[in-house]
């Protein structure tokens, strides 16, 4: 009669030693699966970061394109001021030495 106990009993401890083995298995399973959703989430995230900086970098590129378009629009537009002001200058001499030429051929005529 306690042989038939001490076997159940031996039964019951080693059954509990198996469902205790299972529950750490199943443990050490679940940290692992929650390391790897937390390193795929980490990832997202540095995905997402990675769009922000790509968008943050355009606009600054856009931003030095439209400061270097603007540099050389006034570039231009200064040139052309120099142009117009050294054709003015150019002008005026030649109006001044017309004008000389035109007193020296009134002076002998």
């Amino acid at each position: 009669m306690f042989s038939g106990c001490f076997s159940r009993k031996d039964n019951v401890l080693a059954l509990w030693q198996l469902l205790l083995e299972l529950l750490r298995s199943r443990r050490r399973r679940l940290e692992l699966s929650h390391e790897l959703q937390k390193t795929f989430q980490e990832m997202l995230y540095i995905l997402d970061w990675m769009d922000e900086i790509k968008v943050s970098y355009c606009f600054v590129t856009i931003g030095r394109w439209m400061r270097l378009r603007s540099a050389i629009a006034l570039l231009l537009l200064a040139m052309d001021e120099i142009k117009v002001s050294y054709c003015f200058v150019t002008i005026g001499r030649w109006m001044r030495s017309r004008s000389a030429i035109d007193l020296l051929l009134l002076a002998d005529g």
